[in-house]
């Protein structure tokens, strides 16, 4: 991760949607777990649902935003 002291991520708490017949997607979505265990460098600070200024962002089940600081 380069020289930075702290991650901020905005995501889909469930990873983008896997791809089907009758819609684009992803092979493998990527979730709120996966980045935890790919910044093993770094420990959790905080992490909460995401919101718009004035609800809780909905799509794709819901996201979530957190911060994660070099340990």
């Amino acid at each position: 991760m380069g020289n930075c002291r702290a991650i901020y991520l905005l995501q889909a708490r469930h990873g983008k949607e896997k791809e089907t017949n009758k819609s684009a997607g992803v092979e493998t979505p990527i979730t709120f777990a996966d980045y935890s265990e790919m910044l093993t460098n770094f420990k959790l600070v905080k992490e909460s649902d995401a919101f718009e200024a004035h609800r809780k962002m909905s799509q794709s089940g819901g996201y979530f935003q957190a911060v994660w600081e070099r340990e």
